[in-house]
C-alpha cells in the first residue's frame, strides 16, 4: 500500500485529505509539527509528501531543502492559499516535484499524486524488477543509505565498526535499520561480517545515476 505524510498546521485538512487518501488505499500519516514528520520520514519512508507552504515554526520550502539533504527519492507537492509564479519556480528549483494551490479539488490533487508514483515506478523499474516499491523504501531512508555506501567503501564490517564509523548511540536503531537492509536482499551477513550483495550493489548505484 502506498504511504502518504500530509504536513500543514490546519487540523480540518488534515483530518478530511486522511480520510479522502485512506479511502483511495493509501496508508496515511498526518501532522502539523515538522519535528515529527521528519521522525516519520525516517521510520516510514512514505513515497508521497504533501507539506503546506506557510507554518509557524518553518516555511514549506525550507523544510523540502532539509528533507532534499538526505532524502531524493520521495515525491514532493507544496502546497499553498497564496500562489504565484515566483513561488512556484522557488519550489520546483529547491526540491519540490510539484504544486497545487489551495483550495483545491480531491480529483486535481490525486492526479498530481497518481503522477508521482507513475514517475517513481518508471525511472527505477529497469534497476530493480518487481521489487520497486520495497527498494524505493529501503533506500529512501538517510541512515540505510549511509549503512550501503560505508559497506561499499569498506567491503565488509562488523556490527561494532558500523556503530562506530556512523557514530550510532543507539544500537537498536542500528540493529532495525540492518534488518532492513538484509531483507531486500541489499546487504548479507556472514560470519559476523556484514557485506554488500551484487544486488545491492546494482541497485545502490542505478539509483545513484537517477537522482544525482
Amino acid at each position: 500500500m502506498n504511504k502518504i505524510l500530509i504536513l500543514d498546521d490546519d487540523e480540518q485538512l488534515l483530518g478530511n485529505l486522511k480520510e479522502l487518501f485512506e479511502d483511495n488505499d493509501f496508508t496515511v500519516f498526518t501532522c502539523s509539527d515538522p519535528g515529527k514528520a521528519l521522525e516519520i520520514l525516517e521510520y516510514e519512508s512514505p513515497k508521497i509528501l504533501l507539506v503546506d507552504y506557510l507554518m509557524p515554526q518553518i516555511d514549506g520550502i525550507n523544510f523540502i531543502k532539509k528533507i532534499r539533504e538526505t532524502d531524493k527519492l520521495i515525491r514532493i507537492i507544496l502546497m499553498t492559499a497564496f500562489p504565484t509564479y515566483d513561488l512556484a519556480v522557488d519550489a520546483i528549483k529547491n526540491g519540490a516535484n510539484d504544486f497545487v494551490s489551495k483550495p483545491f479539488k480531491f480529483e486535481e490533487l490525486m492526479v498530481k499524486i497518481m503522477k508521482s508514483l507513475e514517475e517513481l515506478k518508471f525511472v527505477n523499474k529497469e534497476c530493480m524488477g518487481n521489487e520497486v516499491d520495497d527498494i524505493l523504501y529501503c533506500l529512501s531512508n538517510n541512515i540505510r543509505r549511509n549503512i550501503v555506501q560505508l559497506l561499499i567503501k569498506e567491503k565488509r564490517m562488523k556490527f561494532m565498526e558500523i556503530v562506530r564509523n556512523l557514530d550510532f548511540e543507539d544500537h537498536t536503531k542500528l540493529n532495525f535499520h540492518l534488518k532492513i537492509l538484509l531483507k531486500n536482499n541489499l546487504i548479507v551477513k556472514n560470519d559476523g561480517y556484514y557485506l554488500m550483495t551484487e544486488y545491492g550493489l546494482k541497485v545502490f548505484k542505478c539509483i545513484n545515476n537517477l537522482f544525482k
